[in-house]
């Protein structure tokens, strides 16, 4: 590899270099992003023995990777796993672990200098039956580590000593999610579980969820230290769902609806909630995972590029948008990024104004048609193309709105005629109408 050094101390190689058989990129297991959503992490393996841990600046290039570290480890490798810190703005740490053939010890690889430098540290023994399945960070130095063996391993010295392990009450762990200090959220087979003392004990939450062998990864709402919601989505084994469950208040786990896709990942931001498909199911969003059970409405999302081999998701809030990003972890080595800005952007309602008073037709007593204004969303690289309208009588609530879906607009300053569409304003009466983006101009 030609590598590069700005310190004399560490040198990184660069532009994904290939350098014959060992530590080139057939598989990437695993990628992370900083909270700013200015750097990218991606670990990958040869289809072996070696491992490469890289680094790129976003957004990344071919040119723009620099391994920042590579291991070896006996043939037979179960996989790697990285996790960064939540708060790493201030403490820019990254743990990856890398398990090796089934009974050699698992490594975990510690840097406190965002890659910069790494420190060798042993994992806990989870057995050659129980190949470890996840990592997460509480700080720089608390760091949960969880295996196929059910147990939650617990270090508070960035992984020089470990407890003994406790029972997470969920079968094999698929995913652990620190949601604040002292709170660990665990998706299981058949069973969701969480500890609000640092793990020192787990209670499963299984009501109203699908049995094994379906099995779950979660994630915690973005509100959590104040809402205590998490959710769950199903990961193989049966239909593909998303639950929500609010401790201490709710019952049972509750029904958000079907997805279309099995699970990698689920992530909660900026209002919005994501499940990202294995394979090539795609994205699905909700803007309303809050609503009443039954009425949440889910939206495939296309990045105009066909996903395949999906096998790991993340995101990142860039300049106020929601950015998500996939792996392929199977096949082609591939990463995809998706600005869903209609996420947190709405059309800006122009006309007619709050409590605007309709004249009255006085031959039939209806409203005399009205035009509806919004102004023109996006840009050349994002242009909002068609436009949802539903109206509403305000005694009824949205559930009885009519819809007119697909309306097209014209020039930067779109009108559509309630009177064009059909609807009949009646006297007496107070009605709501709102907007919503169709289509942008870049699919």
């Amino acid at each position: 590899a030609f590598c590069i050094s700005v310190d004399g101390l560490a040198y990184f190689g660069e532009s994904l270099i290939n350098n014959g058989v060992a530590n080139n990129v057939v598989a990437i297991d695993d990628i992370a992003i900083t909270p700013d959503g200015e750097t990218i992490f991606m670990a990958t393996n040869d289809g072996a023995a070696n491992f490469s841990l890289w680094r790129s600046s976003m957004p990344s290039t071919g040119t723009s990777w620099s391994r920042i570290s590579e291991k070896t480890q006996p043939a037979g490798f179960v996989n790697t796993m990285m996790t960064l810190n939540p708060d790493y703005d201030n403490d820019p740490a990254l743990y990856w672990a890398v398990a090796g053939a089934p009974g050699t010890a698992e490594n975990i690889y510690v840097s406190q200098n965002g890659g910069n430098s790494f420190t060798t540290r042993n994992a806990p023994s989870v057995g050659a039956a129980h190949p470890p399945t996840a990592i997460a960070l509480e700080d720089d130095q608390t760091v949960y580590f969880a295996g196929s063996d059910g147990k939650v391993y617990k270090s508070t010295n960035a992984s020089w000593t470990w407890n003994s392990g406790d029972s997470a009450k969920v079968g094999a762990i698929v995913n652990l999610v620190v949601p604040m200090s002292d709170w660990l959220l665990v998706g299981g087979t058949g069973k969701v579980s969480y500890s609000d003392d640092g793990a020192d004990s787990f209670t499963a939450k299984s009501g109203a969820l699908q049995a094994a062998p379906v099995v779950y990864v979660v994630a915690a709402d973005e509100d959590f230290a104040d809402s205590n919601i998490m959710y769950a989505a199903t990961n193989g084994g049966g239909p593909d769902t998303v639950y929500r469950f609010e401790i201490g208040e709710t019952v049972d786990w509750e029904n958000l609806g079907a997805t279309g896709n099995s699970s990698v990942g689920i992530g909660a931001m900026n209002g919005a909630l994501y499940s990202m498909g294995a394979g090539a199911a795609g994205l699905e969003r909700t803007l309303n995972p809050g609503s009443t059970a039954g009425t949440v409405a889910w939206q495939t999302l296309f990045a105009g590029a066909a996903l395949a081999g999906v096998g790991d998701f993340d995101a990142a809030m860039i300049d106020g948008d929601n950015v998500l990003y996939a792996a392929r972890t199977t096949g082609t080595p591939t990463i995809w990024a998706y600005n869903d800005w209609l996420a947190t952007e709405k059309p800006k309602l122009t006309s007619p104004p709050n409590n605007f008073e309709l004249s009255i037709d006085p031959v039939n007593g209806r409203g005399i048609p009205v035009d509806m204004s919004w102004e023109q969303m996006g840009s050349s690289t994002g242009l909002v193309t068609r436009y949802d309208v539903q109206i509403t009588d305000a005694s009824i609530g949205w559930s009885g709105a009519t819809l007119y879906a697909n309306q097209g607009v014209s020039g930067t300053n779109p009108n559509v005629n309630s009177g064009a569409l059909g609807y009949i304003f009646l006297s007496n009466k107070d009605y709501e109408w709102r907007v919503r983006a169709n289509t942008t101009s870049n699919g």
